[in-house]
C-alpha cells in the first residue's frame, strides 16, 4: 500500500495519508514495541482503541508510523517525514493539555503515548541527517530530559497501571530489571575510570549508579531472543529514563567519565543496528566521542570501537 508524493499535506482532518499511516502501524510499527509475547496485542490493539478514545495518542500512533516509513521507503523519506514532524507536533501539543488532568480514564494513553514517543524523538535525533556530534548530542540530552519529564508524571500511576490491560508488559519489565541485577555485564573498566577520577562523591555516586544501570541493559541484552535483540525497542532506551539526572548534567557538560559510559551504551545500540528506529546511532556516537575526547582517553574507548567502529 503505498501513497503518491502529490497526496496533499495532512492537516487537522484524517485523509488517505492517515489511513495508510494507520495500516502501516497495524501490520508492521506496533511490532518495534515487543517485549513480550503479549505485547503486540496491546501496542496492536490496545494502542488504537485508546488512540481512538484520545487524539493525542492516535496523533502520535501515526507520526511514528510515518517515521517508520521515512526509513523504509528513502524515495519518499521528505514526505513522510513531514507528516511524521507535522502530526507528533499536534500530539504533543495535545498531550500538555491533559497532563493537568491525568486520571484512570486517560493514563493508559498517557503511558503508551509516552513509550511511543520516546522512540519516535530518539529516532528522530539520528536519523534527521545532521552530521555535528555536538549538536546531535544536545538532541539526544532533550532527548532524555523529555522522556525523564514524562517518565516523573507517569511514575505515580505505576501501581494502577498494573491493574488495567497494560499489566503483562509492565509485568514482563520488571522481570527482566530484576534478572538483570542477578546478571551484571563486567564493565571492570568504567568502574575503575570512576575509582581514578578526581571527582567530587555526587558526581562519583552518579557514575556508579549509571554504570549499575548499565549492566542490567548489558545482562537484559544477553536474555534477547535474535529476533527481539534485531527488530525491537525491547528495554533498549530503559537506561536513558532511569539514569540520576545527575549523570544528564555531566553529560550536557561534556565530562569525560560521562561521555565514556555513553560510548559503552552505544554498543548496546549498535547490538541493535538493524533496527529501523536506531540504525548506525551505536557508531555515530562512539565515533563521535573518540573524536571529541582525543588521544588522552583512547585506552578507555578501545573496547566500543572494537565493537561498534569497523
Amino acid at each position: 500500500m503505498t501513497v503518491s508524493e502529490t497526496t496533499p499535506p495532512a492537516s487537522g482532518e484524517f485523509n488517505v495519508v492517515h489511513l495508510e499511516l494507520l495500516y502501516f502501524w497495524s501490520t508492521e510499527s506496533h511490532r518495534s514495541f515487543m517485549v513480550s509475547s503479549a505485547a503486540p496485542l496491546v501496542y496492536a490493539d490496545t494502542c488504537i482503541r485508546q488512540g481512538l478514545r484520545h487524539p493525542f495518542l492516535m496523533q502520535q500512533i501515526l507520526a511514528t508510523s510515518a517515521l517508520h516509513l521515512s526509513i523504509e521507503r528513502p524515495s519518499q523519506k521528505t514526505f513522510y517525514r513531514h507528516h511524521a514532524t507535522q502530526l507528533q507536533a499536534t500530539a504533543l501539543a495535545e498531550f500538555k493539555t491533559i497532563l493537568q488532568k491525568l486520571d484512570e480514564s486517560n493514563i493508559v494513553s498517557a503511558f503508551l503515548f509516552s513509550s511511543l514517543v520516546g522512540l519516535h524523538v530518539f529516532c528522530d535525533t539520528f536519523s534527521s541527517g545532521e552530521t555535528d556530534f555536538n549538536q546531535v548530542l544536545d538532541s539526544l540530552i532533550s532527548c532524555i530530559n523529555l522522556l525523564r519529564g514524562v517518565r516523573s508524571i507517569i511514575g505515580g500511576w505505576w501501581t494502577y497501571l498494573l491493574t488495567t490491560e497494560l499489566s503483562p508488559i509492565l509485568t514482563v519489565a520488571a522481570d527482566k530489571r530484576q534478572a538483570g541485577e542477578d546478571n551484571p555485564y563486567p564493565l571492570r573498566d568504567l568502574a575503575d575510570l570512576i575509582a581514578e577520577a578526581d571527582i567530587g562523591a555526587a558526581s562519583r555516586e552518579a557514575y556508579q549508579e549509571t554504570l549499575k544501570e548499565l549492566e542490567r541493559g548489558f545482562a537484559d541484552q544477553v536474555q534477547l531472543s535474535a529476533d527481539e535483540g534485531a527488530t525491537t525497542a525491547n528495554m533498549i532506551f530503559a537506561w536513558l529514563v532511569i539514569v540520576p539526572k545527575e549523570y544528564v548534567e555531566l553529560l550536557s557538560q561534556r565530562r569525560p567519565e560521562a561521555l565514556i559510559i555513553l560510548s559503552h551504551y552505544a554498543v548496546l545500540l549498535h547490538y541493535r543496528r538493524h533496527f529501523w528506529a536506531i540504525g548506525d546511532s551505536g557508531k555515530f556516537l562512539v565515533e563521535g566521542i573518540t573524536s571529541h575526547l582525543g588521544k588522552h582517553w583512547e585506552k578507555w574507548l578501545t573496547w566500543p570501537k572494537s565493537i561498534a567502529v569497523v
